[in-house]
């Protein structure tokens, strides 16, 4: 069990997917909220640990959601564990986001990958110090 209750967001359009992975990673003592498309997470207000992204959704899609995330909130995307149904790994999971996964896929390497990515350091936050020489 984590030591505190971490945050985790799932974005997928199918309900079972959704719940179920809601379902195991509470088990596994995390909070998780649910979102059922991209559409929903454009401006996202919570802080998140971890947010798991399906890239096939029908009306705003994993892939541009990181598209859009990338340049409006870049720091989310260090969070972001990829799920897709298809053999092609997604095309900004390369570059931006933790990792991938494909379904189907083993509930015990989704519990693995999100404990990976909540454990994983994150970038201290840039300071805009306005007393510094070149502010």
């Amino acid at each position: 069990m984590l030591p505190e209750k971490l945050r985790i967001l799932v974005i997928d359009d199918d309900p079972d997917t959704r719940e179920t992975v809601r379902a195991i990673l509470e088990a596994h003592g995390f909070v998780v909220e649910t979102m059922e498309d991209g559409i929903y997470a454009l401006s996202l207000k919570e802080g998140y640990d971890a947010i798991l992204l399906d890239v096939q959704m029908p009306v705003f899609d994993g892939e541009r959601l990181i598209d859009y995330w990338s340049v409006t909130q870049p720091e989310l995307l260090d969070r972001v564990i990829m799920m897709t149904a298809y053999s092609r790994r997604p095309r900004r999971e390369r570059s931006a986001a933790f990792a991938s996964v494909e379904k189907p896929f083993r509930y015990d390497h989704i519990v693995q990958l999100v404990t990976e990515c909540v454990n994983r350091p994150r970038p201290a936050a840039s300071t805009d110090d306005p007393e510094s020489p070149s502010g």
